[in-house]
């Protein structure tokens, strides 16, 4: 049960930094518009990379302790997050 804990703990950090880094790349792409050089400084913001990087770990994580636990012990630890 504490391993569990600890997953999910891991899992509801790693949500939230997706999360804040998220908000950081967005403050960072500047006013939007339909040109290259917006799209460009979307996909090249590390930001923006960490953010995807951290809900990828998320998903993940969340994988793992829907295949290794029981669903009835690890969703109401889920409102952790």
């Amino acid at each position: 049960m504490l391993k569990l804990a600890g997953l999910i703990l891991g899992q509801s950090v790693l949500l939230v930094a997706a999360q804040a880094f998220l908000k950081l790349s967005v403050q960072s792409f500047g006013k939007f518009s339909w040109s290259l050089s917006y799209f460009k400084t979307v996909f090249t913001t590390w930001q923006f990379a960490a953010s995807g990087i951290c809900a990828l770990g998320a998903m993940l994580t969340w994988m793992y302790v829907l295949k290794n636990y029981q669903f009835s012990l690890a969703y109401p630890l889920l409102s952790v997050s």
